[in-house]
């Protein structure tokens, strides 16, 4: 019989984290056992929503961890305070799934993996478009030469703002608007164009140019950002806004032009085959995936209850690698230079 986990969620300063506690849920390998975060309305959407008891929910992730004992924790805090969690709940022997982006900071992710490797827990940073049947199916055509060598990713992604249109002293309050904790829309929709090219290319980049700046937000963080990404046989180009003042189109869909023809997402399940001399070709993405990769919280389970390392395309040296882009891009924000790879952390 498979071993049942012990899952708890933390943190809830990330919306994710409701999707990923009903993957929790629905997952065979899991038995939800707690919830923690520091607001109420938070908590008591878990108990009226998700089936928790109210002795399963509370204010302290602490406490949660000494009173219900989680084999794995789902965090969602705010970016900088992913290393924090990790670096608590690691020696308790706890596996955390983080979801995207890793950390704030490169040096944050370092410590991450060498807290977990320390104590022999798995840690994963989750990226939701992993799980995309279209997008797997863009990386098989990638992998069987079907457009050939890929020379650029291009990706645009936004919305109106995590939270809308608010006063401005409203707007302060929350943790996207607040450099200091990791807030900013470079490293919140950038991160899906680093990740990709991560995954598809498999290596860093020669260089990276970022810029950054806040157009229509009341606060210190930026709302609109792009990073100009060289690789020695690529150029790849991600841009992010929190300022679109309505909605078109897949905001995660990227443009994957190869030597010998171009992928390209109308919409999260619609993707596109262009090939010289041909009609374009709407692709077959109904298959779905794969028992055990239906999902983040389902594959982490997965891989840890079969003893087997975090594998692609989610590895840590993958998503490392996407840190490794948003750092440079950041350090290029607040210096105003391109900025060379491997950076030095």
């Amino acid at each position: 019989m498979d071993r049942i986990f012990k899952v708890a969620a933390v943190d809830a300063s990330h919306g994710h984290i409701f999707g990923l506690l009903r993957e929790a849920i629905n997952c065979p390998l899991a038995q939800v056992v707690g919830f923690a975060d520091g607001e109420a309305s938070n908590r008591d959407r878990v108990v009226r929503d998700y089936g928790l008891s109210h002795d399963q929910v509370f204010s302290d992730y602490r406490m949660l961890a000494d009173r219900v004992k989680p084999d794995v924790v789902i965090c969602c805090s705010p970016n900088a305070k992913h290393v924090e969690y990790v670096e608590d709940l690691a020696p308790r022997g706890v596996h955390v799934l983080i979801e995207k982006p890793f950390a704030a900071r490169l040096g944050e992710v370092d410590r991450m993996i060498a807290a977990a490797a320390r104590h022999g827990t798995y840690l994963m940073c989750n990226y939701p478009v992993a799980w995309q049947p279209s997008m797997r199916r863009a990386y098989d055509l990638v992998q069987a030469g079907t457009i050939g060598r890929v020379f650029q990713i291009a990706l645009r992604g936004g919305h109106a703002g995590p939270t809308g249109k608010l006063p401005a002293e409203e707007m302060r309050k929350f943790w996207w608007y607040r450099p200091e904790l990791g807030g900013g829309v470079l490293l919140d929709y950038c991160c899906y164009g680093a990740f990709i090219a991560s995954w598809f290319l498999g290596k860093l980049p020669r260089k990276v140019m970022g810029m950054a700046m806040t157009i229509d937000r009341p606060v210190e963080a930026d709302d609109n950002a792009a990073l100009l990404v060289q690789y020695d046989d690529a150029l790849c180009m991600f841009g992010a806004t929190w300022t679109r003042p309505a909605e078109y189109g897949n905001p995660f869909g990227p443009v994957i032009n190869g030597l010998n023809g171009s992928l390209s997402f109308l919409s999260g399940d619609d993707l596109r085959l262009a090939l010289p001399g041909k009609e374009v070709e709407k692709i077959d993405v109904s298959q779905p995936m794969p028992e055990g990769e239906r999902n983040g919280v389902e594959y982490f389970l997965n891989c840890i209850a079969n003893g087997r390392p975090v594998g692609e395309p989610v590895s840590l040296k993958t998503t490392r690698m996407a840190q490794e882009i948003l750092e440079a891009g950041l350090r290029s924000v607040e210096t105003g230079r391109t900025v060379e790879l491997p950076v030095k952390v």
